[in-house]
Parts: structure tokens; C-alpha cells; sequence
């Protein structure tokens, strides 16, 4: 009996193999094509830097760098990279009380971040990025300054 197969059972096998040959044959029949394509390149606009408001971070101290607060507006449809700020020196600003100027703090030039920028508006936190001068006068406990020439630097992920 193991030898003998019955007649139906044996059409489904055919039946299988021709399919089964068929499916085999049918992914045979690929091709490909080659030709031109053509990509375009948008291009980027640069964000708005604002000032931002007082985190947690390293807060200026005399003779030490501190930590920079910002608001980057992003208006480009995809994310940037903070990578550093360029320019060193003195600042322009506008000070919060008389004997605490802006001039009691310097722009360092920090390199090596990757700090995402979404598209909008983001609070962004730079660490490092002012020094306060050793002469810091004591006026300048619990204050703040705003300072105009700071630049930061943006590049695409």
C-alpha cells in the first residue's frame, strides 16, 4: 500500500508542482531599468536668535564661564545643528542695574556641540558660551544681562 497512491492524490501533486513552477517562473521575469533621475537642492534660511529665559544651568560667577540662554526660532522644514558660537571678545548689551553692566562678561568661542534644533521655536541652552571677568562687581549677585553680538553657528544633521 505505501507504493500505491491514489489517482486524486496524485493530480494534487501535480497540481502543486505546476503552480509552485509557475511562481518560480513568475519571479523570474524581473527586470530593471537604468536611466537620468534628478534631485534638487533646497536651501536653508538661517534661524532667529532671541533672548531666553534663566534655566537651571551654570550661572556666572567671577572668573568662571557660564552657561547662555536662547530662544532659536527654526524656519526651515527640517532640524539644524548647534554646533558653536563664533567670535570672541567683548559684548554689547543692555544691563539691569546700574553698576552690573554687560561689559562684565566676554563671548567665548565654543566649538564642538551638537545641540538639535527643531523646526519653531526652542529653548536652547548653551554651556560655556559667556565668561565673567574676574572683576565681576558684587552688584551683579542676582542679575542679568542681555547681550546683542552674540553668533551662533548652525549646519545640517
Amino acid at each position: 500500500m505505501i507504493g500505491r497512491i491514489k489517482r486524486h492524490k496524485k493530480i494534487a501533486a501535480v497540481i502543486t508542482l505546476f503552480l509552485c513552477a509557475a511562481g518560480i517562473a513568475a519571479a523570474a521575469w524581473l527586470v530593471n531599468g537604468t536611466g537620468p533621475g534628478r534631485a534638487g537642492f533646497g536651501s536653508l534660511t538661517a534661524p532667529t536668535v532671541a533672548v531666553g529665559t534663566l534655566g537651571a544651568g551654570t550661572q556666572c560667577l567671577p572668573g568662571a564661564d557660564c552657561a547662555g540662554y536662547f530662544n532659536i526660532t527654526n524656519p526651515n522644514p527640517s532640524a539644524l545643528v548647534l554646533t558653536g558660537s563664533s567670535g570672541t571678545g567683548g559684548a554689547t548689551g543692555t544691563p539691569t542695574t546700574g553698576a552690573c553692566t554687560f561689559d562684565n562678561i566676554t563671548v567665548n568661542g565654543v566649538t564642538g556641540l551638537n545641540i538639535t534644533v527643531p523646526t519653531g521655536t526652542t529653548a536652547i541652552t548653551v554651556p560655556g558660551i559667556f565668561h565673567a571677568k574676574t572683576t565681576t562687581p558684587t552688584a551683579c549677585q542676582n542679575q542679568s544681562v542681555t547681550l546683542d553680538n552674540v553668533t551662533l553657528n548652525f549646519s545640517t544633521p
